[in-house]
């Protein structure tokens, strides 16, 4: 029983100042997504938004300056996503570029300590690596005992991050984050790399001003020169693309396509595939994410970054392949517990019979794999239009979930209600408003998933049941065109907040057959109309509308198909419903 989903078209304002020379459609596209003149257009890195209005960043920087001209040791611990992968190696490729040579990276294994810094991985830290201070990326800002920890043994601590805070903040000597009360940066939307990256800007000020790199004989480094760790950490992330984000993304993506930049990027785009010269977000969202993700889900980020470190060809690709193997297993894994995941909801649904599917799902095997129970916990999410948590057996008895949240619902306060009912219920929780990952004992899931049920319920109503799929309205003949699918491509980077350009029509089905096992290829036809064109459904081998010699109102996005050094109008189908 999936959730049934409402076509809902985007409203447009009746004027804006775009250049006559785009496309009607992409004025329409622009206009609907608030980008009413050129100058929102500018996504040139020199309109960035300064270090000016960011609070403790050069607080921050001089605190890591302060250690580095003492000799002291810097031990960056980041996370195990691709975020937290792409932080921790632009920290230690842009400090070390910096002429900063005491430092060195720990990363918290997802199956021992689970995420960010914990008074465990402080004695760790501690114990291998004797550090003088220690600095956090994408983590930490929920990490209240660790840094007391820390502390205790006398280690300075610089927090950088993007996550919500808690109640309670960690006494730090120094705290990044733009969604800390009070700070005044313009933009909340920047990833963990993000947050590095400007305070890596704030270090390269203060230490040019000091005479730093004259006195070593270094240039100053240019922090463009590793903007495509951002990009892709910002994409994968899925925080909101912003004008800031975006610029910093599009950045990121020339400078890849220009084939400079990250060598271990590059190996990791040729593994999945990718052709550079039409490189896009989506790529390094749905291509190259994965396979870093891919490391934390299955064994241990360590072999990411490393990638991401490589300075030599044949090492990147070795590493890329490892990755991507790594992925190959990850997918097998995720594709099982998915299977496995339905068949336990269709069982409650069977079981309720005619209420219905649950406004929420709490769902839990013992052999389930714990890196991937966040996957899990998205497709659940996605198929159902439901919120999930999705649990797998952790050390000690201890179980560890992810949730995922439909719009409206957020995730994180959920889990913020439930410990303020039962204070000794979670152990940790922590995460957004659309996903958030916690912590409990194996004895406590019935009773969590009782007070989650109670909780959501509460604050679940008919309209955020109802899943809409927002578009950009209908087009006309004319409009499918290769010229207008090859500008809206060049507007983007489209993603998280600003979404890729979609369309919903009615067609004829007049061809169609499955290729790769679960796609489908098709032609299709307009109604009232000649004309014809190709198309693609991912992953709808299952889907029922695909049905020749019928109609079908389907939702699509323009794309060009490169195949054979020819260029191609292809439709990318999102959904579709037989009408007749």
């Amino acid at each position: 029983m999936k959730a049934q989903k409402q076509i809902v078209r985007r409203s447009f304002p009746s004027g804006h100042n775009l250049p006559s020379t785009l496309n009607k459609v992409t004025c329409r596209v622009l206009s609907g997504r608030g980008i009413l003149n050129l100058d929102e257009l500018d996504l040139s890195l020199s309109k960035l938004f300064t270090n000016d209005k960011f609070s403790d960043i050069y607080k921050a920087a001089d605190i890591i300056i302060e250690v580095v001209e003492s000799n002291g040791k810097i031990l960056i611990v980041g996370d195990y996503d691709a975020d937290g992968a792409t932080s921790t190696a632009l920290g230690l490729l842009a400090l070390s570029s910096m002429g900063i040579e005491q430092i060195d990276h720990l990363i918290p294994n997802r199956f021992d300590l689970g995420y960010g810094l914990s008074p465990e991985l402080v004695e760790i830290a501690h114990e291998l690596y004797q550090p003088d201070l220690i600095l956090t990326v994408d983590n930490g800002i929920t990490s209240v005992n660790a840094v007391e920890r820390a502390k205790e043994i006398g280690i300075k601590v610089v927090i950088t991050d993007h996550h919500l805070p808690g109640n309670i903040l960690p006494a730090a000597d120094a705290l990044v984050n733009p969604c800390l009360e009070g700070n005044a940066f313009e933009s909340n939307n920047l990833a963990g790399v993000g947050v590095v990256f400007y305070l890596l800007g704030a270090i390269r000020e203060r230490l040019k001003k000091k005479g730093w790199f004259a006195k070593k004989s270094l240039e100053v480094p240019k922090l463009v020169a590793f903007i495509d760790l951002v990009a892709l950490g910002t994409v994968a992330d899925l925080v909101s693309l912003d004008q800031n984000n975006r610029r910093m993304v599009q950045a990121g993506l020339r400078l890849i396509r220009s084939g400079k930049g990250n060598i271990g990027i590059r190996a990791l785009l040729s593994q999945a595939g990718r052709n550079l010269t039409t490189l896009s977000a989506e790529d390094l969202a749905y291509s190259v994410a994965p396979q870093l993700n891919a490391a934390g889900r299955m064994s241990n980020m360590s072999l990411g970054i490393e990638c991401l470190l490589a300075t030599d060809e044949v090492t990147s690709m070795s590493r890329a392949r490892k990755l991507f193997e790594l992925n190959n297993q990850r997918k097998l894994v995720e594709r099982n517990m998915q299977d496995e995941a339905i068949q336990i909801v269709e069982e409650i649904v069977n079981h309720q019979k005619e209420q219905g599917l649950p406004d929420g799902f709490c769902l839990y095997k013992d052999d389930w794999h714990e890196g991937v129970v966040g996957i899990v916990a998205s497709r659940i999410k996605e198929i159902f239009h439901r919120p999930a948590v999705i649990f797998a057996k952790g050390k000690d008895g201890v179980l560890k979930g992810s949730a995922r949240s439909i719009k409206g619902l957020h995730i994180r306060d959920v889990l913020a209600e439930i410990a303020n009912e039962n204070p000794t219920l979670i152990f940790r929780f922590g995460g957004h408003a659309m996903a958030a990952g916690l912590s409990l004992s194996a004895t406590k899931i019935t009773e969590f998933s009782e007070l989650f049920s109670s909780i959501v319920s509460k604050q679940m109503n008919e309209s955020l049941l109802q899943e809409t799929i927002i578009t950009d309205g209908n087009l006309d003949a004319a409009d499918f065109d290769l010229a207008l699918a090859k500008e809206l491509s060049e507007i983007s980077p489209w993603g998280q907040g600003f979404p890729a350009p979609t369309f919903d029509g009615v067609f004829d089905i007049i061809r169609s057959r499955v290729v790769g096992i679960r796609h489908v290829s098709l032609l299709l036809g307009m109604p009232d109309s000649t004309q014809q064109v190709e198309a693609i459904a991912f992953n709808a081998f299952e889907e029922s509308w695909w049905v020749e010699k019928s109609k079908a109102k389907l939702v699509f996005r323009l794309t060009v198909n490169h195949y054979r050094e020819r260029e191609s109008l292809q439709l990318n189908i999102l959904h579709g419903t037989l009408i007749n």
